[in-house]
């Protein structure tokens, strides 16, 4: 019996590639040119660990566009899997890049900015993961 659960997997993690290839292109961005704002006063962000969190992301995008093809043809199960846990850890990377730069330079932490660009690939890419397991025996 077939159900939606793949083909909702494969949409969402699309979307969830999509927005992470947004988060690792600001890095990018960032660890060339980027300034962080905090109390009142500009830092520069000539960072590595901006740069591989940027590399990540572009990574991600391109693996969750994989997995989430593989999950909408109903192949390849492993490789499906694989793609979503790489967005999950191209947004934690993201994330712990970002607490460690706002920390670096005394700033306090904001987990509203962190979840508004964070949260919602990880909450597609773990959505996708538990509707691809919950439709194993689809995939061939």
């Amino acid at each position: 019996m077939k159900t939606g659960f793949p083909t909702a997997a494969g949409i969402m993690t699309i979307i969830a590639a999509c927005i992470c290839a947004f988060i690792g292109v600001l890095n990018l961005f960032d660890s060339m040119w980027g300034y962080l704002y905090i109390n009142e006063h500009y830092y520069p962000i000539n960072d590595i660990h901006e740069f591989v969190a940027g590399v990540f992301g572009v990574v991600a995008f391109i693996a969750g566009l994989v997995s989430g093809r593989m999950s909408l043809r109903r192949k390849h199960f492993g490789l499906s899997i694989a793609g979503m846990c790489f967005i999950i850890v191209s947004v934690l990377i993201a994330i712990s890049e970002t607490v460690a730069s706002i920390r670096a330079h005394n700033g306090i932490v904001s987990v509203e900015g962190i979840l508004i660009f964070n949260g919602p690939p990880i909450a597609l890419a773990l959505l996708s993961l538990i509707f691809v397991a919950i439709s194993k025996l689809e995939f061939s």
